[in-house]
């Protein structure tokens, strides 16, 4: 970092002492006689200095591509362009580009640094490979199987060949450098090398730390977000597997990084945790299984968790996750594969709204998919310039869906759709006035997104409910036989102002729409939630057994 922040200034890379520091330090790690399981160890242990490097990299002009040689016989330009896409973040290189870069690679010796080489030969030595320049070409058979080995990672395939492509990644840049510094007579210089290459090796190293799929420990979300330590079934270690993106995305570097799902509504944590203990040893039959859905799962963090603190626990479960974007539910939908969660969780690529088989378009900054929202429930600062979007996304109701995957009543309703709340439980009318959802979880400041951007018509005045809030009041209660009640959770996150001195945790039952109107026009936080569940006095039998409502009141 002081490095780049240098280079930024203008200052030359040579007089820069963390420069020659990290040149050290990786030309040591760089030198012939190696275990070949070094980068193996390195990119597992989560420290990746690639990326600032790949920065560093433009500006001491190692652009893609650029002068030496072109190592194949057809030349390597399709090759390039499609790691040049790769490494700022788009698709993998496609397997057989790859495979056909790698056999086309022409050089008479093998990547192997010869003895006299190793001895600190000269430049004009007979080195064989350093001599012709071919050392270079052994960067590019290193930045070959690297980039296979990216591509059968995200294709999710050829496990057995993944760990021999790295090694071989290893063994053939510790030659390439070894080599063509002894030829230079240099006792440093490999991260120069690197550096000064047309070779994107330290792009594609960066890119290799972004792994596309990570076993998470279930511990890890209990001590992370609800601050305690596991209990029951989940004091024998647990984990899941997640699929996350292949390439910079803010979720998926968090989840990379702190080896923790990113569930953001610690209240449906803490109550499936709190079923999970409850329900751990217990008898259980099908017809007991707790069913949730989620709206807006994104990657799938909480459901994914959900399932496998459940299975844990022997918990009999079933899920239904509504994700629009396409990319998102994909890797979600590859997630419940791996954790053999099939028929157990099912993800719905569609948007949940008020009517059924429409089209929306969604938008979002790249690199911030999660944010992902709908153009119509978008405040400024979600859509404008910069923002992506899919314009062919098909809506879905909770009314034409849900009996279809489970005839039978919905434990837990967990919406996280971006403004799209009131039109999510309009598609949900049916189930809701024939008491067939149990209880239902908003953020208060997503659904205040929809408020935001309601036509002022829609808005209240004063104190006094406008049509929004009066609209979202009437499904919750009227509709649903809800109690409706405003959370604020703890603050473990430090946003909450000094000024705000409501007490957390606590619970507080709303009374009337205008009461909802001043929590949607007051000032709301990332731990403010709308809680609502069926009237003690109205519950239906189902919901009166339900492991939800069982356990509500301890969480609530």
């Amino acid at each position: 970092s002081h490095m780049f922040s240098k280079l930024n200034e203008g200052t030359p890379i040579e007089s820069i002492p963390s420069y020659l520091w990290a040149d050290e330090f990786l030309t040591i790690l760089l030198q012939e006689g190696r275990s070949s399981d070094w980068l193996k160890s390195w990119t597992e242990s989560g420290w990746n200095p690639f990326l600032i490097l790949s920065h560093a990299r433009q500006r001491v002009g190692g652009g893609m591509g650029g002068a030496g040689p072109t190592c194949s016989k057809d030349g390597s330009d399709t090759f390039l362009r499609h790691a040049a896409d790769a490494v700022i973040g788009g698709p993998p290189v496609p397997i057989a580009t790859a495979a056909t870069f790698l056999a086309d690679l022409t050089f008479a010796r093998s990547c192997k640094a010869s003895p006299a080489a190793e001895a600190g030969a000269t430049s004009d030595a007979k080195t064989g490979v350093a001599e012709r320049d071919d050392w270079d070409c052994c960067l590019a058979l290193a930045l070959g199987y690297a980039t296979l080995r990216d591509s059968l990672l995200v294709d999710n395939s050829h496990h057995s060949e993944q760990e021999p492509l790295l090694n071989a990644t290893a063994d053939a840049v510790v030659a390439a450098i070894s080599t063509r510094r002894a030829a230079l007579g240099w006792r440093y210089g490999g991260l120069r090398l690197l550096l000064q290459s047309r070779w994107p090796f330290v792009d594609m190293m960066d890119r290799m730390f972004q792994h596309p799929s990570v076993k998470l420990p279930l511990a890890s979300g209990l001590q992370r977000f609800l601050l305690q330590e596991p209990r029951g079934a989940l004091k024998e270690p647990h984990s899941l597997w997640m699929r996350i993106f292949p390439r910079r995305e803010i979720v998926s570097d968090m989840i990379r990084y702190v080896r923790t799902p990113f569930c953001g509504m610690r209240p449906f944590m803490r109550l499936i945790e709190n079923i999970a203990f409850k329900g751990y040893g217990a008898e259980h039959a099908a017809s007991s299984a707790l069913s949730f859905v989620e709206g807006g799962p994104h990657l799938g963090d909480c459901t994914l968790w959900a399932a496998a603190v459940l299975e844990a626990a022997k918990v009999p479960f079933f899920a239904v996750a509504y994700e629009p974007l396409p990319d998102a539910s994909a890797l979600f939908r590859e997630s419940v594969l791996d954790n053999k969660w099939d028929g157990q969780v099912v993800v719905v690529p569609k948007a949940l709204g008020a009517t059924e088989g429409e089209k929306v378009r969604l938008a979002y900054f790249p690199g911030h998919n999660g944010e992902g929202t709908t153009v119509r429930a978008a405040a400024q600062a979600h859509c404008g310039e910069g923002c992506e979007g899919f314009s062919e996304i098909d809506t879905a109701t909770l009314d034409g869906t849900w009996e279809d995957y489970r005839p039978s009543h919905l434990d837990v309703l967990k919406l996280s759709v971006n403004g799209e709340e009131l039109n999510t439980l309009r598609g949900a009318r049916s189930l809701l006035s024939r008491r067939k959802i149990c209880s239902a979880l908003v953020h208060v400041t997503k659904a205040q997104r929809g408020w935001e951007t309601a036509p002022k018509a829609e808005q209240g005045v004063g104190k006094k409910a406008g049509s929004f809030s009066s609209d979202l009041w009437n499904l919750l209660t009227n509709v649903a036989g809800f109690e409706v009640a405003l959370h604020l959770d703890q603050d473990v996150t430090g946003q909450v102002r000094p000024e705000d001195t409501r007490p957390r945790p606590s619970t507080t039952v709303l009374k009337n729409a205008d009461e909802l109107e001043a929590v949607f026009s007051g000032q709301a936080y990332s731990h403010d939630y709308l809680v609502a569940r069926q009237r003690r006095f109205e519950q239906t039998e189902q919901c009166k057994q339900s492991w939800a409502m069982r356990q509500w009141e301890e969480i609530f």
